[in-house]
């Protein structure tokens, strides 16, 4: 009946987090993108708008962070790992509902070299050894 954090909160924590730790560019991408914006004016890319596939949009825009509810989709991920590997930096509580209480951050790091991965040498869907993320995959 009366929380003790809102979307807000966590929007604005994880832009001063991500103002206070550069990373290349402090373009986010989030399924929530848009809502972040908004809350907190941080450049986003919204993974769940647009035509473009997620690999070619990393690849044009290549931002620096990447945020989750909860756990990470493993199709994300496999998008993701084309280019980068993640590591979980923070937990923002964000909302009452189980699906949605926390919101993960993630610092994403370019392969070395530009490298580009090819998801058809190997699963991308899974952590693979340069990641640390403790959030579950599913």
């Amino acid at each position: 009946m009366h929380p003790q954090y809102t979307f807000v909160n966590a929007a604005e924590q994880l832009t001063q987090y991500i103002d206070a730790h550069p990373n290349g560019k402090r373009l986010l991408v989030s399924i929530s993108g848009d809502e972040l914006t908004l809350a907190t004016h941080l450049p986003t890319l919204c993974d769940d708008f647009g035509t473009e596939q997620l690999p070619a949009k990393l690849a044009a825009y290549q931002p620096g962070w990447y945020a989750s509810w909860n756990d990470l989709d493993p199709y994300t991920l496999d998008d993701l790992h084309v280019h980068y590997s993640l590591e979980q930096v923070a937990n923002f509580n964000a909302f009452d509902d189980p699906d949605r209480n926390v919101l993960v951050l993630f610092k994403l790091h370019p392969l070395p070299r530009g490298e580009v991965r090819d998801a058809g040498e190997q699963d991308l869907k899974v952590a693979l050894p340069d990641d640390a993320i403790d959030v579950p995959i599913e």
